[in-house]
C-alpha cells in the first residue's frame, strides 16, 4: 500500500517485521516513503511492487536497485497506466504532494494522536517523507507547497515490454491488476512466475468486474504461475472464498493499515493472528482439516 507510513508511524517497517515474525510474504510499495534498502534490511524476504512506464532505462535502474537491495520478487501494476477518478481523495486533500493549508492544519489538530504520533514523529526522526521507491532515485516529497504535481504514467508497459523484463529480471517475476483469462494465458506465455488477480480495491475503475467473479477461470488459465488474490480481504471468510475459488496464496491490505495505524508493528502482529485464527475456524463448518480441502468443496 502507498504512503502507508502516513497513516501509521514508519507503517512500512513494522509490515516487514510482523511478516517476518509471522513468515508470510510481504509487498513493499513502489509509493512508499521508506527505502527499501531499509526495507529489506528488517526482512530480507520482503516483495517489491513497482509502478512503471514503457522506460526501460528507467526501469532497468529500478530493478537494479532493487536487486542490489535483495529484492528477488518483482510485482510489476499493470492497472495504474493512468490514474483513476478517485474523487473522495482529492475532496479530502490527499493528492501527491500533500499541499499544506488551513483545511488540513485544522484537520491535523483535531486528530492530535495522529499529528504527535505520526506526522510530528516522522519529521522528528526522519524530516519530511519523500516517495523513495518510485525510480531508482528518490523521486518527490510527499508534503510539499511547491513541488510538481506528480507526473502519472501514461505510457503503461506493454507485453513486449514485459517480454523484455522478463529476460531483464532473474527473481520472479508477477503481475498484479489481472482480470481476464485471456491476459492470464499471454502471462503464462512470456514466462512470468505469477499474477494477482485484483481490481485494485475498487480504486481505479469502480464498475470493474469483482476479482471474485473471475477468479475460477484466471486459475484454470494459470498453466505454471501461481495465482495470488487480493480486494476486499476483511475477514478470515474471505480468504477462504478466494482459496476455494483457486487462488494459490491471498493478500490483505486495509486491515493491517489499520492495525499499523493504531498499534504499529504489535498491532500488525495481532491483526495477523485475528486473521489466521479466523481462517482456521472457518474450515471447521465446511468439514475441512487443511486448505487443500477446500475446492473439493465445491464440487
Amino acid at each position: 500500500m502507498g504512503a502507508s507510513a502516513m497513516f501509521g508511524f514508519q507503517a512500512d517497517l513494522n509490515f516487514a517485521r510482523a511478516a517476518r515474525a509471522a513468515n508470510i510474504p510481504f509487498i513493499l510499495s513502489g509509493s512508499s516513503l521508506i527505502p527499501m534498502e531499509k526495507i529489506l534490511e528488517a526482512n530480507p524476504n520482503t516483495w517489491f511492487q513497482a509502478y512503471v512506464d514503457s522506460d526501460r532505462d528507467k526501469l532497468r535502474g529500478l530493478a537494479a536497485r532493487a536487486w542490489d537491495a535483495g529484492v528477488r520478487h518483482l510485482v510489476i501494476t499493470v492497472d495504474v497506466s493512468v490514474p483513476g477518478n478517485r474523487g473522495s481523495s482529492l475532496r479530502s486533500g490527499f493528492r501527491y504532494p500533500i499541499r499544506p493549508n488551513l483545511r488540513l492544519a485544522v484537520d491535523g489538530v483535531r486528530h492530535l494522536r495522529w499529528l504527535v504520533k505520526t506526522l510530528l514523529r516522522t519529521l522528528f526522526v526522519s524530516g519530511r517523507p519523500y516517495l523513495e521507491n518510485t525510480d531508482a532515485e528518490r523521486e518527490m516529497p510527499m508534503i510539499s507547497a511547491s513541488a510538481s504535481k506528480r507526473t502519472q504514467v501514461h505510457a503503461g508497459l506493454n507485453w513486449d515490454g514485459l517480454t523484455w523484463l522478463r529476460d531483464v529480471w532473474k527473481g520472479k517475476l508477477l503481475i498484479k491488476g489481472v482480470l481476464s483469462a485471456d491476459d492470464t494465458t499471454r502471462a503464462s506465455q512470456i514466462g512470468l512466475d505469477g499474477l494477482v488477480v485484483s481490481n485494485h480495491g475498487g480504486r481505479q475503475l469502480d464498475t470493474a468486474v469483482p476479482p471474485l467473479n473471475v477468479l475460477p477461470v484466471i486459475a484454470a488459465n494459470k498453466g505454471q504461475m501461481a495465482i495470488l488474490f487480493d480486494s476486499g480481504i476483511h475477514r478470515g471468510t474471505d480468504v477462504v472464498k478466494a482459496l476455494a475459488l483457486g487462488a494459490d496464496f491471498v493478500f490483505a491490505g486495509r486491515p493491517f493499515l489499520y492495525a499499523a495505524a493504531l498499534g504499529e508493528e504489535a498491532g500488525v502482529r495481532h491483526a495477523i493472528e485475528l486473521l489466521a485464527t479466523e481462517v482456521d475456524r472457518d474450515l471447521a463448518p465446511l468439514g475441512c482439516t487443511d486448505l487443500g480441502q477446500l475446492s473439493a468443496r465445491l464440487r
